[in-house]
């Protein structure tokens, strides 16, 4: 098809049949972000999976029709609700705009899991230096040598100067005490290690904000960068059988 972009001096972009158009990130604005909060917050707790791609992305723009609510082939599990919940989401946003940003000649980088993200931010130099993104970021810590492969990634942190962050490893959001030790290719995120410790190789450490009854709390949870983060159980007692 050909799209004219009218008023600009944008000329007009012709796409063949070989060609494919990619949507990667997706921004909306405050009031759309309420609207969806409130949504959340009326129905409680989600019963089939909703996503951007098959259910935010088809309710906008005016060529919008609910039409699309009842075609399940790519849905994995069909729950019962799902059409209904569908259905509630077109009329729930739609009439909202959809702006798109064509970028011809641009590259696709996906980091959506573990070992993706510690290889763009430490291994491969490509995204880094198209980027401009540095090896330590808003964040105190020793010097890392010039001339190590595999450099860490330290952002907005604050590590002591005892610390040592092994080669391959990113440090993001946390806060490490005296003698702390990170092994290589180590995710740790939001984490406060305020005592002496050894983190080993390929560990990932996030930590969790909760709320217990009516108080807030937190806990660290701890796996490894290669396991599989989407397995789950379905009661504690089974909880062994994520290892």
């Amino acid at each position: 098809f050909q799209q004219g972009f009218a008023g600009s001096d944008i000329p007009s972009l012709k796409l063949e049949s070989e060609y494919v158009y990619t949507d990667s990130l997706f921004y909306m604005d405050h009031s759309t972000a309420k609207k969806l909060l409130a949504f959340y917050e009326q129905i409680g707790t989600l019963h089939c999976e909703i996503d951007a791609y098959g259910d935010f992305l088809q309710a906008l723009g005016p060529g919008a029709t609910v039409e699309y609510t009842k075609n399940t082939l790519n849905v994995t599990k069909e729950e019962s609700e799902l059409v209904d919940m569908r259905q509630r989401i077109f009329h729930l946003l739609k009439g909202t705009p959809l702006n798109v940003v064509v970028l011809n000649n641009s590259k696709f980088y996906h980091i959506g899991t573990t070992e993706e993200y510690l290889f763009h931010f430490t291994g491969d130099s490509s995204l880094k230096s198209e980027l401009g993104l540095q090896s330590v970021a808003f964040s105190l810590f020793p010097s890392i040598s010039e001339c190590s492969t595999n450099k860490p990634c330290i952002i907005q942190s604050i590590l002591d100067s005892t610390c040592s962050v092994k080669p391959g490893s990113v440090v993001e959001y946390s806060r490490l005490g005296p003698d702390v030790s990170v092994g290589e290719n180590c995710i740790i995120s939001g984490a406060y290690v305020k005592t002496t410790a050894v983190l080993p190789a390929y560990s990932f450490v996030c930590s969790l904000s909760l709320k217990m009854n009516g108080h807030l709390k937190y806990s660290a949870m701890a796996c490894g960068v290669q396991d599989n983060l989407k397995k789950n159980v379905k009661t504690l007692s089974d909880v062994k059988l994520l290892q």
